[in-house]
Formats: C-alpha cells, sequence, structure tokens
C-alpha cells in the first residue's frame, strides 16, 4: 500500500478500509521518515540505505546457505556412490 493510501485508510481514515486492509498487518504503519520542527530523525534517503542494506545481506545469507547445502548434498552422492560399489563388489 503506498504512503498515501496509508495515510488516508489509517492516520486520517479519510478512506474506507478494505478487507484486506483490516486483515493484513493492519497494527503497522511503514514509517519512510520522521522529522520535527529542528530535527530530521530519520530521512527517506536514509530509509532506502537500510532497505538496500538488508536486502543485500538477505541475498548473501540466502546465497551461503544454498552453496553449503549443495555441497553437503554433492558430498552425501559421492559417498551413497562409493557404498554402492563396495556393495557390488561384495556381492
Amino acid at each position: 500500500m503506498p504512503f498515501s493510501s496509508t495515510y488516508e485508510k489509517k492516520l486520517t481514515k479519510e478512506r474506507e478500509l478494505t478487507f484486506w486492509n483490516k486483515t493484513n498487518n493492519y497494527k503497522f504503519i511503514l514509517i519512510y521518515g520522521l522529522k520535527d520542527n529542528n530535527r530530521a530523525y530519520l530521512t527517506l534517503d536514509e530509509y532506502n540505505n537500510v532497505k538496500l542494506s538488508d536486502s543485500k545481506l538477505g541475498v548473501w545469507f540466502f546465497l551461503i546457505i544454498s552453496v553449503f547445502i549443495f555441497g553437503v548434498e554433492i558430498y552425501t552422492l559421492m559417498e551413497w556412490q562409493k557404498l554402492k560399489r563396495k556393495e557390488a563388489n561384495i556381492l
């Protein structure tokens, strides 16, 4: 939901909430910036930088886990083939 839609529905209640709005994260309002008259506590640029770094971290984490699982599977397959060869030589 875009910011203006969230603002009009959840904060000022100018527009009526749909069923989806009521059931999906109704209590949460995304914050893109926070400031008062004297100071900016969170700017849009800072928000975008944090969001971008979080997404990069998730990609790296998924990549590392995937490579690890792939390596374990290759090792398991090789060990299973060795065991099968031993069994075939015994019989």
